[in-house]
Protein backbone atom coordinates (compact mmCIF):
# COMPACT_ATOMS: atom_id res chain seq x y z
CA UNK A 1 0.00 0.00 0.00
CA UNK A 2 0.99 3.40 -0.87
CA UNK A 3 -0.19 7.35 -0.26
CA UNK A 4 0.47 9.83 -2.90
CA UNK A 5 -0.05 13.61 -2.55
CA UNK A 6 -2.56 14.69 -5.15
CA UNK A 7 -4.15 18.30 -5.70
CA UNK A 8 -6.38 16.32 -8.30
CA UNK A 9 -9.73 18.05 -7.33
CA UNK A 10 -11.95 15.85 -9.83
CA UNK A 11 -10.56 12.55 -7.80
CA UNK A 12 -11.05 14.14 -4.59
CA UNK A 13 -14.72 15.06 -5.27
CA UNK A 14 -15.29 11.81 -6.34
CA UNK A 15 -14.37 10.06 -3.42
CA UNK A 16 -15.99 12.56 -0.74
CA UNK A 17 -19.25 12.25 -2.99
CA UNK A 18 -19.57 8.71 -3.65
CA UNK A 19 -22.70 7.02 -2.64
CA UNK A 20 -20.94 4.85 0.28
CA UNK A 21 -19.17 7.78 1.83
CA UNK A 22 -21.30 10.97 1.36
CA UNK A 23 -23.68 10.05 3.57
CA UNK A 24 -21.26 9.96 6.53
CA UNK A 25 -19.49 12.96 5.46
CA UNK A 26 -21.93 15.80 4.85
CA UNK A 27 -23.88 17.93 7.18
CA UNK A 28 -27.24 18.75 6.09
CA UNK A 29 -26.52 22.21 4.90
CA UNK A 30 -23.94 20.93 2.67
CA UNK A 31 -25.06 19.68 -1.33
CA UNK A 32 -23.40 17.13 -2.84
CA UNK A 33 -23.57 18.84 -6.05
CA UNK A 34 -22.25 22.26 -5.03
CA UNK A 35 -19.10 20.59 -2.67
CA UNK A 36 -15.92 21.41 -4.14
CA UNK A 37 -12.52 20.31 -2.35
CA UNK A 38 -10.19 23.23 -1.29
CA UNK A 39 -7.10 22.58 -3.14
CA UNK A 40 -4.27 24.40 -1.13
CA UNK A 41 -0.37 23.90 -0.43
CA UNK A 42 -1.52 23.77 3.25
CA UNK A 43 -4.32 21.27 2.50
CA UNK A 44 -2.77 17.61 2.10
CA UNK A 45 -4.97 15.33 0.14
CA UNK A 46 -3.04 11.77 0.49
CA UNK A 47 -4.58 9.41 -2.33
CA UNK A 48 -4.37 5.43 -0.92
CA UNK A 49 -3.45 3.12 -3.80
CA UNK A 50 -2.69 -0.84 -3.80
CA UNK A 51 -2.47 -3.85 -5.93
CA UNK A 52 -5.93 -3.22 -5.78
CA UNK A 53 -5.83 0.31 -7.05
CA UNK A 54 -7.42 3.16 -5.20
CA UNK A 55 -9.07 3.20 -2.15
CA UNK A 56 -9.89 6.53 -1.30
CA UNK A 57 -7.92 9.61 0.69
CA UNK A 58 -7.50 11.60 3.81
CA UNK A 59 -8.09 15.13 3.30
CA UNK A 60 -5.74 16.77 6.41
CA UNK A 61 -6.51 20.89 6.78
CA UNK A 62 -4.53 22.97 9.47
CA UNK A 63 -5.74 24.16 12.14
CA UNK A 64 -2.44 25.91 13.44
CA UNK A 65 1.06 25.67 12.31
CA UNK A 66 1.22 22.38 13.66
CA UNK A 67 -2.12 20.21 13.95
CA UNK A 68 -3.60 19.07 11.39
CA UNK A 69 -7.41 17.72 11.06
CA UNK A 70 -7.83 14.59 9.23
CA UNK A 71 -10.93 14.08 6.43
CA UNK A 72 -11.20 10.45 6.01
CA UNK A 73 -13.27 9.09 2.82
CA UNK A 74 -12.57 5.32 2.75
CA UNK A 75 -13.68 3.43 -0.61
CA UNK A 76 -15.84 -0.09 0.23
CA UNK A 77 -12.63 -2.48 -1.54
CA UNK A 78 -10.23 -1.07 1.42
CA UNK A 79 -12.42 -1.22 4.78
CA UNK A 80 -11.61 -3.28 7.16
CA UNK A 81 -7.79 -4.04 7.86
CA UNK A 82 -6.72 -1.95 4.58
CA UNK A 83 -8.10 1.37 6.01
CA UNK A 84 -6.20 0.62 9.51
CA UNK A 85 -2.96 0.61 7.84
CA UNK A 86 -3.89 2.90 5.47
CA UNK A 87 -4.59 5.34 8.06
CA UNK A 88 -1.40 4.23 10.68
CA UNK A 89 0.51 5.32 7.18
CA UNK A 90 -1.37 8.60 6.90
CA UNK A 91 0.15 9.58 10.33
CA UNK A 92 3.43 8.17 9.81
CA UNK A 93 3.00 10.48 6.77
CA UNK A 94 2.43 13.72 8.23
CA UNK A 95 4.23 13.43 11.25
CA UNK A 96 7.43 12.58 8.55
CA UNK A 97 6.66 15.42 6.01
CA UNK A 98 5.44 18.12 7.17
CA UNK A 99 5.60 20.48 10.56
CA UNK A 100 2.79 17.96 11.88
CA UNK A 101 3.22 16.89 15.53
CA UNK A 102 -0.58 16.74 16.17
CA UNK A 103 -3.97 15.39 14.48
CA UNK A 104 -6.96 15.33 15.31
CA UNK A 105 -10.18 13.74 13.51
CA UNK A 106 -13.86 14.50 14.77
CA UNK A 107 -16.49 12.16 14.24
CA UNK A 108 -20.06 12.13 14.89
CA UNK A 109 -21.27 9.82 17.20
CA UNK A 110 -23.43 8.11 15.24
CA UNK A 111 -20.34 7.04 13.00
CA UNK A 112 -19.46 3.89 14.80
CA UNK A 113 -17.10 2.71 11.98
CA UNK A 114 -15.21 5.80 11.91
CA UNK A 115 -14.92 5.96 15.95
CA UNK A 116 -13.27 1.85 15.19
CA UNK A 117 -11.19 3.23 12.47
CA UNK A 118 -9.44 6.22 14.66
CA UNK A 119 -9.09 4.27 17.79
CA UNK A 120 -7.23 1.46 15.85
CA UNK A 121 -5.16 4.06 13.85
CA UNK A 122 -3.90 5.29 17.45
CA UNK A 123 -6.17 7.77 17.92
CA UNK A 124 -7.43 8.91 21.77
CA UNK A 125 -10.33 10.10 22.68
CA UNK A 126 -9.84 13.75 23.79
CA UNK A 127 -13.58 14.88 24.49
CA UNK A 128 -17.11 15.05 23.48
CA UNK A 129 -18.67 17.90 21.41
CA UNK A 130 -22.28 18.50 22.00
CA UNK A 131 -24.76 18.88 19.39
CA UNK A 132 -22.59 20.75 16.62
CA UNK A 133 -23.09 17.94 13.89
CA UNK A 134 -26.57 18.50 11.53
CA UNK A 135 -27.80 15.46 10.27
CA UNK A 136 -31.14 14.59 8.82
CA UNK A 137 -32.87 17.27 11.05
CA UNK A 138 -30.85 15.93 14.20
CA UNK A 139 -28.51 17.44 16.50
CA UNK A 140 -25.45 15.31 16.78
CA UNK A 141 -23.01 15.28 19.35
CA UNK A 142 -19.15 14.81 17.81
CA UNK A 143 -15.98 12.73 19.21
CA UNK A 144 -12.65 14.70 19.13
CA UNK A 145 -9.87 12.29 18.95
CA UNK A 146 -6.20 13.04 18.69
CA UNK A 147 -2.85 11.84 18.22
CA UNK A 148 0.56 13.54 19.22
CA UNK A 149 3.44 12.99 16.99
CA UNK A 150 5.88 12.12 20.55
CA UNK A 151 3.04 9.27 20.93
Amino acid sequence: MRLERTQDAELIKSVVTHDSIWPHVSEDCVSRETWEPLIHDMVYELAIYDDDGFGGCFILTPESSICWQVHTCILPSHRGKKAIEAAKMCISWMFENTTCESIITKVPTYNAAALRLAINAGMSELCTIGKCWLKDGKAYDMKLLGVLKCQ
